[in-house]
């Protein structure tokens, strides 16, 4: 049996490419102009934001850990999987952005139809340590104007673009202009692609949170790495635990899970 094209970088432990072979395109956009080997964050794929989520005064945007070397500690491909564990720690680099001591995992087992993802973060200090984190999934859609994002409904959300202020989520979710949301108490979502002729079903487990995010049109130009029409070919639809804070105990471990299922439409 045939394992799904997948890839995962060093760099940030980061998931680059995931396409099940039913598939017409990558479930995951990754940007052409992604810098894959350079100081900046990849643009695409699934970044790993931790310690924190969103930005914070000094220090780079949705933490530190997307852009640092991650060590692949394995690698199999079993009976049309793929089976990875890639890990990250505290040093004294790391201590002066964020004064703990810590280790962070990444699990991933992806076949052709479900990928997997387990975040989890050990606190190997000896006080509480606060942290909010996101899967931050960049998923290929074939035109931003026709996907219906499913499974929100009734759900409060913060709309950061509109001062943070809290709305209730009316109906299905239709994108039709710059979308930055965190939708509160959400774990799962379906992403209805007719262009592609797929749903992609998303369930987390460990947050407490699903973050929508589209820039549209005028902010994409605005985005180095991104192409001006790259804006109508992604949605981001993120697991995550935000905006409040998790306080890890000493000694303790928390994971945030992930799964992503791939079923090809009825027409």
């Amino acid at each position: 049996m045939n394992s799904p094209q997948f890839s995962v970088l060093n760099k940030g432990g980061h998931i680059t490419q995931w396409q099940p072979l039913d598939q017409p395109a990558g479930v995951l956009f990754c940007s052409a102009l992604a810098d894959l080997n350079g100081p900046k964050a990849i643009r695409g794929g699934i970044p790993v934001c931790w310690p924190w989520f969103g930005p914070r005064d000094g220090h780079a945007q949705h933490g530190f850990v997307r852009t640092m070397p991650w060590q692949m500690e394995s690698f199999r491909e079993c009976e049309g999987a793929i089976f990875c564990t890639m890990s990250i720690q505290s040093s004294e680099d790391t201590f002066a952005q964020w004064p703990y001591q810590w280790k962070l995992e990444l699990k991933v087992a992806a076949s052709n139809h479900v990928m997997n993802i387990s975040l989890i973060t050990h606190n190997l200090d000896q006080t509480s340590m606060p942290i909010t984190q996101a899967l931050h999934t960049y998923f290929t859609v074939g035109d931003i104007h026709s996907i219906v994002i499913e499974g929100l409904q009734g759900k409060t959300y913060i709309d950061k673009t509109r001062h943070g202020q809290e709305f209730v989520q009316q109906g299905d979710l239709i994108l039709k202009e710059e979308t930055d949301r965190i939708y509160l108490h959400a774990n799962a979502a379906q992403l209805i692609d007719p262009v592609y002729n797929r749903e992609v079903s998303i369930e987390s487990e460990g947050g407490n949170a699903l973050v929508v995010w589209n820039p549209w049109e005028e902010k994409c130009k605005t985005i180095a790495d991104l192409k001006p029409s790259d804006y109508g070919h992604f949605v981001c639809i993120e697991a995550a635990c935000a905006p409040d804070c998790i306080n890890l105990l000493p000694g303790h471990h928390h994971e945030l899970n992930m799964s992503i299922k791939v079923n090809t439409m009825i027409k």
